[in-house]
């Protein structure tokens, strides 16, 4: 439980994968594409997302109790990555090409 605290980007129920799926129907209104949301990938861990010229993948990491070995590599060439509960050697290895969002709650508001 203390390394889920320390990865905190906005707590539970903040709105984390509501601002995903927010982000992704601005996607889909743009790029005039059809848009199913999945969900949270808790539990999948990832949901691919294709889109007309852009294809995301969500990751949600919060049921991983150690760091995965994993390389996003993979990924970065062909997908837009959106990753909830990061892990910290994530962050500081793609902190120069990453945006992170931090959600705070704040008296039933949300603050980024």
């Amino acid at each position: 439980m203390k390394q889920r605290m320390r990865r905190r980007c906005g707590g539970l129920g903040a709105g984390k994968t509501t601002f995903i799926r927010y982000l992704l129907e601005a996607i889909s209104d743009q790029y005039k594409s059809s848009f199913e949301f999945q969900g949270s990938p808790t539990y999948q861990r990832e949901h691919i997302y294709n889109f007309a010229k852009l294809n995301i993948v969500h990751f949600d990491f919060y049921q991983v109790d150690t760091p995965l070995r994993m390389d996003l590599e993979d990924y970065i060439v062909d997908y837009c990555i959106l990753v909830e509960w990061p892990f910290e050697e994530l962050k500081k290895r793609y902190a120069r090409e990453a945006m992170f969002i931090k959600i705070i709650q704040d008296n039933k508001k949300r603050v980024m």
